[in-house]
């Protein structure tokens, strides 16, 4: 399915005309060097040096009304302490868009296999070498039935398998995902546009293990999201999006293979994405605030609450510095860990520096704090210790990084 996925969307952004076509190609090099005093985050810490490279090729091909664009990497993780986390990582992706007068047809799909770890703040789960594939196809078409007025209609599925299932008495579990997003948006004057979308969102795990008991679930959410974009000055500008959210959850349960009641679930929420940003010529500073559901991998969908902050200062014409802190609040809206009292907080602080070397050549040294505060109903503290997870964990980590970037070349005819 995916094979015809990346097809269609070529056929899709293939222009009816070949004038003024153009290819371009780059490429880049990261590599960097770290030290994490505590890779599992878990009460008794365990630090490691860490070594990666990742190498990511782009290519271009472009037309007056149609563009195709792909990109791949390959990288490496190597733990010196804790070989078992020493894995690879892969991501690909391919989209196009195709213009009319008033149609734009959009399409994007990718494929990505990646460590759990690499996104640990998901699932809360450090301790762990297993590897998550990730693909999603994103299709999207904007008609503009105005000169001010455009309806947007997209969609995209996605799934999730994990290569392994097992963390002690937890299970990590495969899900699906799917969301059609239906908008309306009007550019109300040169500094103001604002619209409305209604979106529905269905998420389905595979079963999951809690303490001997196991679940799958099926959520269906409706919204109603608000949006507003409004440029303050040409420097300051502020984005809202403001909605309302019904989940409606089933919970197949069953106790040693025996299927039980299912569990119906309703409840709902507000979501939001938005931000004030400030763009200068030496300083950006943007703030933002979240709420929005996303899966778990441990078989409950979770509403995610968040807020962050992140500046830049260019110092030199070669040397800027950086500073990002954010708070992130995770709690079940649905399965057993909803039921079992299941919440999470993370707090992130990183600040770093980075100089050019050269036009291509980039150096950067930084330093990452991360805390995680994870609760459990009293009932389920052993089922906690057992997976050595820990009720309070942080870790530090200094990193120094090196990254190439080559310019690439382009033929036009």
């Amino acid at each position: 399915m995916r094979f015809y996925c990346i097809v269609l969307g070529a056929g899709l952004c293939v222009p009816q005309t070949v004038q003024a076509a153009e290819w371009a190609t780059s490429a880049s090099i990261n590599q960097y060097f770290s030290y994490n005093d505590n890779v599992r985050m878990l009460k008794k810490k365990q630090g490691s040096f860490i070594y990666g490279l990742t190498p990511v090729l782009n290519a271009r091909y472009t037309t007056p009304n149609s563009e195709i664009a792909a990109s791949a990497s390959y990288g490496i993780q190597r733990y010196a302490a804790i070989p078992e986390f020493n894995q690879d990582n892969q991501n690909y992706s391919l989209s196009g868009n195709y213009q009319t007068e008033r149609m734009t047809y959009t399409l994007e799909t990718s494929y990505s296999k990646t460590p759990v770890r690499n996104f640990a703040d998901e699932t809360g789960i450090n301790n762990t070498a297993a590897d998550a594939i990730r693909w999603s196809v994103d299709p999207a078409v904007t008609y503009r039935i105005a000169p001010k007025d455009n309806l947007n209609i997209q969609a995209s599925y996605s799934e999730q398998i994990y290569s392994t299932n097992e963390i002690a008495d937890n299970r990590f579990a495969n899900n699906q995902n799917a969301l059609i997003d239906l908008g309306w948006t009007r550019q109300w004057s040169e500094r103001y546009m604002g619209g409305v979308s209604l979106i529905y969102y269905r998420y389905q795990s595979d079963p999951s293990l809690l303490l001997g008991i196991t679940n799958n679930i099926v959520s269906n959410s409706y919204g109603i999201n608000f949006l507003s974009n409004y440029l303050i000055s040409d420097k300051w500008q502020i984005n809202i999006s403001l909605g309302y959210r019904y989940t409606d959850t089933k919970n197949n349960i069953s106790v040693d293979e025996a299927p039980g009641e299912p569990i119906n679930e309703a409840l709902h929420g507000f979501i939001t994405d938005s931000s004030l940003s400030y763009k200068g010529e030496v300083l950006s500073v943007s703030v933002n605030i979240s709420q929005t559901l996303l899966p778990s991998g441990l078989g409950q969908l979770n509403q995610q609450s968040g807020v962050g902050v992140e500046f830049s200062y260019q110092l030199t014409e070669r040397l800027s510095t950086m500073f990002s802190a954010n708070y992130v609040y995770r709690k079940p809206i649905s399965g057993l860990r909803r039921l079992a009292g299941s919440e999470r907080q993370n707090i992130t602080v990183t600040p770093s520096i980075n100089y050019q070397i050269t036009p291509d050549w980039i150096v950067s040294a930084s330093y990452s704090y991360r805390y995680q505060n994870r609760s459990l109903n009293q009932d389920l503290i052993f089922e906690q210790e057992q997976n050595f997870q820990g009720f309070v964990a942080d870790s530090n980590t200094v990193m120094l990084t090196l990254r190439y970037n080559w310019s690439g070349l382009s033929l036009s005819r």
